[in-house]
């Protein structure tokens, strides 16, 4: 099996699981409002969420894979 160097700069802070959201919310369909109820967080967390101030959890990010169909991994 063949080893690959990885690509991204070591010195690169890794994305905020918000700006991932914010890209893949659009093509869900849903408002907001209806995403944070289907997360269990309210609207102003996912806003905060969505702007890059707020965590994710471990609970969290699992709940957001659920919700888009690809684990907690995305």
């Amino acid at each position: 099996m063949t080893a690959y160097k990885a690509r991204r700069n070591p010195d690169r802070c890794p994305s905020h699981p918000g700006a991932v959201l914010d890209d893949i919310m659009p093509s869900l369909g849903k408002p907001k409002a209806e995403i944070a109820r289907l997360l269990g967080i309210s609207r102003q967390h996912l806003h905060e969420i969505l702007e890059e101030k707020k965590p994710v959890s471990p609970n969290g990010a699992a709940r957001i894979g659920k919700l888009i169909g690809n684990g907690p991994a995305i």
